[in-house]
This record gives structure tokens, C-alpha cells and sequence, in this order.
């Protein structure tokens, strides 16, 4: 045999040599690969991989009231800013407290588009999440304190439209996050002036019982600055019969207050919205004042006090009495009222005077009365009175 058929010979069994060798290599790296996919699996399956629970349905807010939970109302997610000046975000990071983590896609949204989703609220209280809810655009707008009219029905669509157009990127401070809409579904007809939308079912979490600040609506309808409607969320989710102490720069950043040279002058920014929440018994006073940090420096603040919703303790209590007429003292009442004086608790449109004027309308009581009378050691004391009839709604 020649010299180069052994070669040749010799050449192909190493070749094949070779190749046994990197398949058998192969294997074993196949072999690993297939038992570190099994031990990823296992891992996988021995993981809780459930998704969070939503809860069920929106609760039921008390009385004439909306809702937002507490820490949407220490942000920017809407904003006190002049008509016709939003800005357009791409996963924007908004103002808000440090515990809370909110990125923003979509245009802007201002405090009268508040209006509009607090009320979509109040539609879908108690309603399971994400169930469609039904209005007519006329009654929606008459709700809010708007007038129905062609420039108002475009207005409405707008802003829903806006809102439903926003997403949301959530993250807390232990960096578990979630993504969600505010409205999931929109639709409308225009002919029959009829909306039908649904809200994000996953927004639901958020409005957990001791996690809500309660709005009253009937108030803000006496609001008519944007950054007064601000303050009444934020507001709202504060302790009640207590002061409450903020500095003026944050209620700035939080509600989009631009300069601090306009936020706090007079007759408009701050002071104006804090008179008009003083107004509308939100806050029964409030006082700027100066505070000196744990850095040595100075830090304008801003304090009010909040009263309790004093409407709803008078008219369990008046349910309480026997039929006919009932006297009290009003120091008796204005103990449990919260007010911190007794001017702002006999005030006219706040505290005592407007629990009774809302409870004659409820038909709850009738020919309530605010008077003086001597006392047996001659002082003078202030009283109210009322007449209860047998059929009084309970």
C-alpha cells in the first residue's frame, strides 16, 4: 500500500475521531443546558406567580362625596394651571412625595378635569371593577357645576378623552410598580347625548377604606379657583380637629404652582384659594408663619385647621332625640363639630348654621333656630332649637 493511501487513511479516522469527540461534547452541554432549564422550571413553579388580587368593586363613599386615594392627592397627577397651557408627557416623572414613584404618559391634566373623573367616580361606587357606567352628558355637566351647551358638551368629550388617553407607570418605595389607565373603555353617542366608559380595574387597589381622602362634592361646587380645588384633595386627606402644617414650596411643586412670586401674592394663588376653602367650611382658619429646619434654615409654612363633616354627626344625634322640639346648648355641640372657635362654628354657610340648613332641606328637622337666652346666673348663652316631626327620615 502506497505511502498516500496510508495517509489518507489515517487523515479521515482523525477526522472522525473528531467529530465523535465534539458530539460528545455537545451532549454533555446539551444535557447541562436541558437540566439547568429543569431547575429554572422548578424554581418558576415553586414561586407564588398568582397576580395580586383586585379587589371586587369601588366602595361606597359617604353622603355627597367623591374619593381619591391619599397619596394621588400629594401629587401632580392633576394640576393647578391656567386653562390652555398643558404640557405633553412621555413616561414623566410628576411631582409628588417621596413615597410615591408616578411616571405620566399623555397631555396634561388640569384641576377641571378632576371634576370630571371625581364624578365618574361617584357614578361607579359600588359597581364592580371595570363595569361599564352609563350618563347622559347634560345631567354629567349639571353635576359638576357646569351649564349644558354646545362649548360645554365638546369640553366633556374633550377631557374624557384626555383621561382616557393617560397612562400610568406606579412604583413605592420598596420598587414594586404597575402599570394602568385611569378610563379603560369610551364610547358616545352623539345623537342621544349619551357616554358609556369604564375605569381601569386596576385602579381599584388603590382605593382601599383607610387609604382614601373623602371630597366633599358639595363644597367644591363653591370652589372656583383651580388651586383651591387642589387644596381640597390635599386637604381632605388630612386628620380632622387638628391643625395641619405644610411647607408653602411643596403645595407649590405638588399642585404645579409655577412661581413662588405668583403662587403666594395676594388676591390670587395661595391666600386667594385658602380664603375660598375658609369659605366653603373646608378649613375653619389658616396662618402663614416661619419655621426654622433641623439645617438652620427657614422654612416659610403654612398651617389650617380642619373640621369634622358636622352635618352628618347632627343629624344622628337629632335622630336621637325624642320627637318634637329639642333645645341644646351650642358649646354641647360644637365640642364634637372639631371648630376651634366659637365664631367659626356659628359663621354664616359653615359649621352649625349650615348642618341645620342641611338637615331641614333633608327633611330632618324643622324651624331650627339660633338664640340668646339668660342663663339662672345671668349670663348669656347661646342655644339652638328645632322641631323633629314623627316622620322624620332616618
Amino acid at each position: 500500500m502506497s505511502d498516500d493511501i496510508v495517509a489518507k487513511r489515517g487523515g479521515a479516522a482523525a477526522r472522525v475521531a473528531a467529530i465523535a469527540k465534539k458530539n460528545t461534547s455537545k451532549q454533555k452541554t446539551d444535557k447541562a443546558q436541558q437540566q439547568g432549564l429543569a431547575l429554572a422550571l422548578q424554581a418558576e413553579q415553586e414561586l407564588d406567580s398568582t397576580p395580586p388580587q383586585i379587589a371586587l368593586q369601588l366602595p361606597l363613599f359617604p353622603g355627597e362625596k367623591s374619593a381619591m386615594p391619599h397619596k394621588w392627592t400629594r401629587s401632580s397627577l392633576f394640576m393647578s394651571i391656567a386653562a390652555g397651557k398643558r404640557a405633553k408627557y412621555v413616561k414623566t416623572r410628576l411631582a409628588s412625595r417621596d413615597d410615591l414613584v408616578l411616571l405620566y404618559t399623555g397631555e396634561q391634566l388640569d384641576m377641571a378635569d378632576n371634576d370630571v373623573f371625581l364624578h365618574a367616580l361617584r357614578l361607579a361606587q359600588g359597581r364592580k371593577a371595570g363595569e361599564q357606567i352609563h350618563f347622559v352628558r347634560s345631567q354629567f355637566l349639571q353635576a359638576i357645576g357646569r351649564s349644558p351647551g354646545t362649548t360645554s358638551y365638546k369640553w366633556l368629550k374633550d377631557s374624557l378623552q384626555r383621561i382616557a388617553s393617560a397612562s400610568l407607570f406606579i412604583e413605592n418605595s420598596d420598587g414594586d410598580g404597575k402599570m394602568f389607565r385611569l378610563i379603560s373603555e369610551l364610547s358616545w353617542k352623539r345623537k342621544n347625548e349619551e357616554f358609556w366608559l369604564a375605569l381601569d380595574p386596576e385602579i381599584v387597589q388603590f382605593f382601599g377604606k383607610h387609604e382614601l381622602a373623602h371630597i366633599d362634592f358639595q363644597a367644591r361646587l363653591e370652589l372656583k379657583a383651580p388651586l383651591a380645588k387642589w387644596l381640597q384633595n390635599y386637604a381632605s386627606g388630612h386628620r380632622i380637629g387638628d391643625w395641619h402644617h405644610v411647607t408653602i414650596e411643596n403645595l407649590r411643586v405638588w399642585s404645579g404652582g409655577g412661581e413662588m412670586r405668583n403662587f403666594m401674592s395676594k388676591g390670587r394663588g395661595l391666600p386667594k384659594a385658602l380664603n375660598e376653602m375658609e369659605s366653603a367650611g373646608i378649613i375653619e382658619e389658616y396662618e402663614f408663619y416661619v419655621a426654622r429646619t433641623a439645617a438652620g434654615r427657614n422654612e416659610k409654612m403654612v398651617r389650617w385647621w380642619r373640621p369634622s363633616d358636622f352635618a352628618r354627626w347632627l343629624q344622628a344625634y337629632a335622630l336621637e332625640q325624642p320627637t318634637g322640639w329639642h333645645h341644646v346648648d351650642v358649646e354641647t355641640l360644637r365640642g364634637p363639630s372639631k371648630y376651634r372657635t366659637l365664631k367659626s362654628f356659628l359663621a354664616t354657610g359653615k359649621g352649625l348654621r349650615k348642618a341645620l340648613t342641611e338637615l331641614e332641606k333633608g327633611h330632618i328637622i324643622e324651624k331650627p333656630e339660633i338664640y340668646t337666652e339668660r342663663s339662672e346666673e345671668g349670663k348669656s348663652v347661646i342655644r339652638a332649637r328645632w322641631w323633629r316631626p314623627e316622620t322624620a327620615a332616618s
